[in-house]
């Protein structure tokens, strides 16, 4: 499987919540993503999260997990998934999964562009 995809899938799957748990979920992530002190908390999560990402890259492409494309890489599945929370908390009839995709997808194409309009 291509890495991105990968990543994607393996990030999807990690967010995934049953069904019967979408309210909490939400309004835990309202509460976790509106809080100042909670947000300031969750860096230090998130630092733990994105090295899980940047050692799978690391392995993946034969790299130092601390190299610039591992961590990079760590960032950029988190920016992917912050935004998609941040849209689904917008959008109350949207699919967390479904915007998700939504930002890999984009990703992958803006960073295939090169400036390209």
């Amino acid at each position: 499987m291509d890495l991105v995809d990968a990543l994607r899938s393996a990030i999807i799957s990690f967010n995934a919540v049953p069904a019967e748990e979408i309210p909490y979920h939400r309004d835990r992530m309202r509460l976790l993503l509106g809080t100042p002190s909670l947000v300031a908390h969750s860096t230090l999560r998130y630092e733990s999260w994105r090295q899980v990402i940047a050692d799978y890259v690391a392995g993946r492409l034969k790299l130092d997990p601390q190299s610039a494309p591992a961590q990079t890489m760590g960032w950029v599945c988190l920016g992917i998934s912050l935004a998609a929370y941040e849209l689904w908390l917008d959008q109350e009839d949207s699919s967390l999964a479904e915007l998700m995709e939504q930002g890999f997808e984009s990703a992958r194409e803006l960073f295939s562009r090169s400036g390209r309009p």
